[in-house]
């Protein structure tokens, strides 16, 4: 049976890069996509009228309303896709608003009899793509508002972000300078000259390094904590030493490798299907990512893309 894949869409530019992202996102994966363009689904703030009538349906569960259908559509799908540009530290307001309207007692939660909500919904993968002018950092708090809804209203526990961040960032040309650098990090597929960029200012020479083990303990990745296969929690193999922000470009450009490439792919669902939570298994994958990354910077050869 075909996925239903809900693209929930609140970029309101044309020519939004968050959209293409998502795009580029949307053709990698397999299933009937269906669009809500939350410009122009006419959501508006729930007013008292509203919420009265709203609540006294939801008491009687009388749901064959029409404002009840996007909650029953968010309900209905296998996987979400969000597409939402990195505004004020957030999101879109009409994404909140959208999260009003479907987070309905009855459709997609219901309350236990000790007042916890319980998902009603059949999706147990979202996606959450987002970009910005400038750098997020760890101030994507609209992202932890989603991902806490989605974890404690909807039991979405699968859930991946990905962000193109520093876009309108002026003074160097990065595309001239990697073009000039020639560096086959580029042959990677998902790996873009920002990425590229930020990946190779941090290491600098690779001659520094006798082994791609020293570039992970540089960037506070160190093998040591992937060996026993055993970890604490499903962050634990990000320390706090290290280059934070070589640490950062990694685990980013790791995940679109993960998208984009094939092996990669197979790799990190191999892992996922060990059973490791999703964060720990980009992690093993960013370990041979880096592996690679050295190997073609030693060797000065091309990444080979397998079939």
């Amino acid at each position: 049976m075909e996925n239903k894949i809900l693209f929930i869409n609140s970029c309101t530019r044309p020519n939004s890069r968050t959209k293409e992202l998502a795009k580029h996102l949307l053709n990698y994966l397999e299933g009937e996509i269906t669009q809500v363009d939350l410009y122009k689904a006419n959501i508006g703030p729930i007013e008292s009228f509203d919420l009265e009538k709203r609540t006294e349906n939801i008491k009687k569960s009388n749901f064959s309303c029409p404002e009840f259908e996007q909650a029953k559509q968010f309900a209905d799908a296998d996987i979400i896709v969000i597409a939402a540009p990195f505004w004020d530290l957030s999101f879109p307001a009409v994404l909140k608003l959208y999260f009003e309207n479907v987070t309905v007692s009855g459709i997609t939660f219901e309350y236990s009899e000790t007042g916890r909500p319980v998902s009603k919904c059949r999706a147990k993968k979202l996606y959450y793509i987002t970009t910005s002018g400038g750098y997020i950092g760890n101030n994507n708090f609209g992202f932890d508002y989603v991902k806490a809804l989605a974890e404690n209203f909807f039991g979405i526990n699968d859930i991946s972000f990905y962000s193109a961040e520093g876009l309108d960032i002026f003074g160097a040309d990065i595309k001239s300078i990697m073009d000039e650098i020639n560096s086959p990090i580029l042959t990677i597929p998902g790996i873009s000259y920002r990425m590229g960029a930020m990946i190779i200012a941090e290491i600098g020479d690779f001659s520094r390094f006798d082994s791609p083990d020293k570039i992970l303990a540089y960037a506070g990745l160190s093998p040591s904590t992937y060996q026993s296969g055993q970890l604490d929690s499903a962050y634990s193999h990000i320390e706090k030493r290290g280059s934070r922000y070589l640490r950062y470009a990694l685990f980013n450009a790791t995940k679109f490798v993960c998208l984009w490439d094939p092996t990669f792919s197979a790799y990190l669902a191999k892992k996922r299907s060990e059973g490791k939570h999703y964060n720990v298994a980009i992690s093993h994958a960013t370990k041979k990512l880096v592996r690679i990354i050295y190997q073609l910077e030693k060797s000065g050869k091309t990444y080979i893309k397998s079939a």
